[in-house]
């Protein structure tokens, strides 16, 4: 399928997580993912395996013109 500006976003991406959530795969051991069959695709030198289970806080923080969006839980960063 050729999406338009596919190559554009890709070019701004450094870590993509490819596949589908599957339930019965669940997953807690590494970041960002929800099921083991998920993979990690490096797209630039940025980052590198080491992503996937160090420790991070669990929140991201959005800041826009006059907005600030949280997600996640504070709590983790002690």
């Amino acid at each position: 399928m050729d999406l338009p500006y596919t190559e554009q976003l890709l070019n701004c991406v450094d870590v993509l997580i490819d596949g589908p959530y599957i339930n019965a795969l669940n997953c807690t051991k590494r970041n960002w993912v929800g099921s083991s069959n998920q993979r990690f695709l490096y797209l630039s030198d940025r980052y590198d395996a080491s992503i996937e289970t160090m420790k991070i806080p669990s929140i991201e923080i959005h800041l826009k013109q006059d907005t600030i969006v949280i997600n996640g839980d504070p709590n983790t960063l002690n």
